[in-house]
Parts: structure tokens; C-alpha cells; sequence
């Protein structure tokens, strides 16, 4: 493809991502000097609210989409790698959102190839999104008063995400599947709940001290259990 029909392709991406309220580089196009949403108290920093293990959760979920929309960072070439294969190439879901957009009358074969592929992606998706799904269970109405919020601010209020909160437990990803047809579709839902949730830890500054401690703390375990480790290992030499 030439440099100037590759640079029109992803000015289109980038629109479409511009569009819902996000960017193609996965950072929320709003950056907020106070809370962009509205967590009280009770609901931030306590055991049952959203604290530092819920943080974690949070962020690996992120890390889990990220990869899954631009593909896993190779330290040695400092690129990244997409994880599904199509026409001989590795794509990610905003490689193959594009490849959709580039090639709108593509051969039933290769409709078909790129469908089959689609509904991999998918599934992949739900694998990282059911523990935080699972997490949700039980304060649907709280995280459906968050997401609207974040909506708003967005102006996302047409998100996948209210029909997701909506849905009856056990039921979340009915509506998903229903909706959700193309790698487009799919690169923008997974955009939202990336902003989503990048709001949500943002609003959260207690919770954010809880995770940092707890990674600290997890930090000096693995050292503390590398110096016992290595001095076993002096001890039998």
C-alpha cells in the first residue's frame, strides 16, 4: 500500500477512535487535574469498596487489552507483535480494524478467513474481561452510575459498556456477542473500557496508594526470597 493511502487509513482509525472518546495510542483523550469520576469515600480505599488489590486488577486488565489491541512489545526490537495470524502476516485488532477499513470488499474467503479470526479475538477478549465482570457482580448499579458518568464526561453515552453493566449476572456477554461483529466494533469497545477504567483509578487516589504499597511489598518479597535463594546456593557450594 502506498505511504499515502497507509497515512489516509489511519487518519480514518484515528477519527473513528477520536470519535468515542478515545486515541489510537490507548491514552483517554481527557487527562483530569481532579477526579473525572465521582467516587465517594465509602466506595474508595476500603475492603469492600475499590482498594489497592482491586487497583491491581484493574491494571491487568489494561495491560491484557493493550496487548490484545496493539500486540505484545518485543524488548528487543521495541515493536510489537500481534497475536493472530491472517494472510500469512501477525495482526493485533487495530491492525486488522484497519485491514476492515482498507479492504471493504474483500472475497467471501477472505471474509470468511478474517470472521473466523474475528470471533478468536473475541473469545480472547472475554478471557480478560470475566474477572472483571466477576468483580462487578454485586455492585452493578454503583459501576453502571460510574460508567454513566464516565459517559458523559466522554460523550460516550452510546457505549457497549451500559448494555454490558446492564445485563443480569451470568448474562454479561449476551449483548456483547450480539453487537459486536466486527474488529472495528471491537476496537472501539475494548478503547472504552480501557478509559473507563483508566478514570476509575484516577478517581481513586487512596485505593492508588494501597496498590503502590503493595507492589513495594511484593517487590521486597521477591528480593528478600532471592537473597535467601542465593544464600542457600553459597552455602552448598
Amino acid at each position: 500500500m502506498k505511504n499515502h493511502a497507509k497515512k489516509m487509513l489511519s487518519l480514518s482509525l484515528i477519527t473513528l477512535a477520536i470519535a468515542h472518546g478515545t486515541t489510537i495510542n490507548n491514552e483517554p483523550i481527557h487527562h483530569h487535574k481532579n477526579r473525572p469520576i465521582n467516587v465517594p469515600p465509602v466506595a474508595e480505599g476500603t475492603p469492600i469498596g475499590i482498594n489497592g488489590h482491586e487497583i491491581e486488577k484493574m491494571l491487568y486488565n489494561i495491560n491484557s487489552v493493550d496487548k490484545l489491541l496493539y500486540g505484545i512489545p518485543d524488548h528487543a526490537t521495541k515493536l510489537r507483535k500481534g497475536q493472530f495470524e491472517f494472510q500469512g502476516e501477525m495482526y493485533s485488532v487495530s491492525t486488522l480494524a484497519e485491514y476492515e477499513l482498507e479492504h471493504p470488499n474483500m472475497t467471501p474467503a477472505m471474509k470468511n478467513e478474517l470472521n473466523d479470526l474475528f470471533l478468536v479475538a473475541r473469545k480472547a477478549f472475554i478471557t480478560i474481561a470475566t474477572p472483571f465482570i466477576e468483580q462487578a457482580r454485586g455492585t452493578k448499579s454503583v459501576t453502571l452510575g460510574f460508567i454513566r458518568e464516565w459517559g458523559e464526561k466522554h460523550h460516550r453515552e452510546s457505549s457497549g459498556l451500559f448494555d454490558w453493566a446492564k445485563e443480569k449476572d451470568g448474562h454479561e456477554f449476551e449483548t456483547f456477542k450480539r453487537e459486536i461483529k466486527t474488529f472495528q466494533q471491537l476496537y472501539v469497545f475494548c478503547q472504552d473500557l480501557v478509559s473507563f477504567l483508566s478514570d476509575l483509578i484516577q478517581s481513586c487516589p487512596r485505593a492508588w496508594e494501597q496498590y503502590m504499597e503493595l507492589r513495594e511489598t511484593k517487590k521486597r518479597k521477591r528480593e528478600n526470597d532471592n537473597e535467601s535463594s542465593e544464600a542457600k546456593r553459597l552455602k552448598r557450594a
